[in-house]
Parts: structure tokens; C-alpha cells; sequence
């Protein structure tokens, strides 16, 4: 029997060659089948969408701009209006989106101030 990567290959039974797939065509002709809609694949259509006109009005009132708007687009004007009113959990929203979270300290080396203030005295020393 030929052997492959170092197992030997058994052979196939007039059955099994009879279902074997034939070259050139596909073992799935139909494909994947679709998935059904997902909540993530709902609310971008929906954030998507053309927004309401009393919302899109609320908005122009705060930020000069013309034309429609989409959901999605009003919702983060919202956000911005609640930042530069100072709402900080609007300012950490989107300084998450746009710099990215920091690295959580826990996590990371814990810095002994007395030792770096040390090390920072024995470099800057005016001696």
C-alpha cells in the first residue's frame, strides 16, 4: 500500500470510490448556507438608515451642517455634545475610539515612585 507522511493508506471500496468527489467540482456546490440576521448586522442597518428629521433638526441646532444625517451620525453629535459639555463619560467614550484605551495598571509593572525619584536624583545631580 503507498504510504503517506508515514501512515499507510487504505483503499477505497468500489462504494466509497463510486461517492468520491469528482476533480474539478465542489464538495458543497450550494456554498454556506446564509446565517440569519445577527443583532451586530441589525443595528448597523438601523445606524445606517436615514436618522429622524426632529433629530437631524436637534442636531443642526448644535453643529452647523447640511443634509440628511445618518442614525448612527446623530447619535455620536449627541456623544460630542455631551463631551464638550462636560460629561466624562462621554469624553472617555471617545477618547477610547479615537486614542485607544490604556493599558489597564494593574496589569502592568507597578513603578516604585521612591526608586525612580532616586534614579532621577542620581542622573540630574548638579554635582
Amino acid at each position: 500500500m503507498p504510504e503517506k507522511h508515514g501512515r499507510k493508506q487504505a483503499k477505497l471500496t468500489p462504494e466509497m470510490e463510486a461517492r468520491k468527489w469528482q476533480k474539478g467540482k465542489s464538495g458543497n456546490p450550494a456554498g454556506r448556507p446564509k446565517k440569519e440576521d445577527c443583532i451586530a448586522d441589525l443595528l448597523n442597518m438601523i445606524l445606517r438608515g436615514k436618522a429622524p428629521e426632529k433629530l437631524v433638526n436637534k442636531m443642526k441646532s448644535v453643529f452647523v451642517d447640511s443634509g440628511p444625517m445618518t442614525v448612527r451620525e446623530v447619535i455620536l453629535r449627541a456623544v460630542c455634545f455631551k463631551a464638550m459639555n462636560g460629561d466624562m463619560t462621554a469624553v472617555n467614550y471617545i477618547s477610547d475610539r479615537t486614542e485607544g484605551r490604556p493599558k489597564d495598571i494593574e496589569n502592568s509593572q507597578q513603578l516604585d515612585l521612591k526608586e525612580f525619584a532616586e534614579v532621577l536624583k542620581g542622573n540630574y545631580s548638579h554635582e
